[in-house]
């Protein structure tokens, strides 16, 4: 499996001076150059660096694939210099979840039947409810050192073998109290997300980006609503709904 650099706030602030497809991007506060290509995937956002270079846009096809419990949607984007333009996109509803691998495959089967994904980068969101998270506090601002202890401050809280979980993180921009830092820590069973990523796989479709179902679209409202106080965003589903909480 790829190994992929983790792109955050410095990359995101970039893509928004340029107008590009800030839809997709992910604003955790991690070092790119301070960890380089030795990072293990993440939960909050793999990102491969050189289909990305900073300062050099170039015409490109990006595939954004929001996979849920009842349906999965797809949009084909075209990038370059002069803007961003979708050129399609499908909505395929799912009626029986007992079966979900089976139906995900038969999903994703339609969607590269009607859409041309050859030559595209993937970004793909996965249901948010098979993500466990936590508001904790921890004694250091560094991201090693917040990677080393992150397990054993996770492991009462969570209800699955430690060893069995990828865990990601990114630090909140809150007031510290008595040198504690505040972060929000995300962790998916290993098998699951493995899970997916096989039958994405199935179709050639390896993913540059995977985040959070709902996430996209909160961090593309949060950078296009001039809204100057604290602001909720609700991600509604049939079933389910995921909120956000967006601090101005």
């Amino acid at each position: 499996m790829q190994r992929f650099r983790t792109s955050f706030s410095r990359l995101e602030r970039d893509i928004r001076r340029r107008g590009a497809v800030s839809l997709y991007w992910d604003s955790s506060a991690f070092d790119l150059i301070e960890e380089g290509p030795k990072l293990d995937k993440t939960i909050i956002t793999y990102y491969n660096h050189d289909y990305f270079k900073l300062g050099k846009p170039m015409r490109r096809k990006i595939l954004g694939l929001d996979i849920r419990h009842d349906a999965v949607s797809a949009v084909l984007l075209k990038s370059g210099i002069k803007g961003t333009d979708i050129e399609a996109h499908v909505h395929v509803p799912i009626t029986n979840q007992i079966y979900m691998e089976r139906v995900l495959a038969a999903s994703l089967g339609t969607i590269v039947e009607k859409i041309d994904i050859s030559g595209s980068v993937c970004v793909a969101s996965f249901p948010a409810d098979e993500i466990s998270y936590r508001n904790i506090q921890v004694p250091f601002k560094g991201r090693k050192k917040i990677k080393k202890i992150l397990p054993y401050e996770l492991e009462p809280a969570i209800p699955f073998p430690i060893d069995d979980l990828i865990i990601d993180f990114y630090r909140i921009e809150l007031p510290d109290i008595a040198n504690r830092h505040n972060i929000i820590a995300a962790a998916i069973e290993k098998s699951r997300l493995q899970a997916y990523l096989e039958i994405l796989a199935s179709f050639n479709i390896e993913p540059e980006i995977v985040t959070v179902g709902g996430y996209p679209a909160a961090l593309c409202a949060a950078g296009l609503v001039n809204i100057n106080e604290n602001w909720l965003f609700i991600d509604i589903d049939n079933n389910k709904s995921t909120l956000f909480a967006i601090l101005s």
